[in-house]
């Protein structure tokens, strides 16, 4: 069952991070495009110059949206990090008695 949740939590944290990186690149494009893929194909019945300029737009929102995905999940990963730091508790180490050995011949 650990396992089983171990994959639903995996890939649930990739769709929502897949979510978020689409929703970035879609308010990016002002809605021209679904997808990178898309607006190629959309740029191939445009004017040039009009296809040029989707082009660098989705060139530059695709890129915005993996920014914003690295930095989400470098939070999430830093965070639970710093809680682990900050919350374990300390290790005290208590001299060790060192055994006395006495002399054989």
């Amino acid at each position: 069952m650990s396992e089983t949740g171990n994959y639903f939590g995996g890939s649930l944290g990739f769709a929502l991070l897949g979510l978020l990186a689409a929703v970035v690149y879609r308010h990016r494009t002002h809605g021209t495009s679904d997808s990178p893929a898309g607006a190629v194909g959309a740029a191939h019945r445009l004017p040039a110059d009009q296809g040029a300029a989707l082009l660098q737009t989705a060139r530059a929102a695709s890129t915005a949206g993996l920014h914003v995905v690295g930095l989400v999940a470098a939070v999430f990963f830093a965070g639970p990090a710093l809680l682990v730091l900050t919350m374990r508790p300390e290790v005290r180490s208590a001299p060790s008695a060192v055994p006395e050995y006495e002399e054989v011949r």
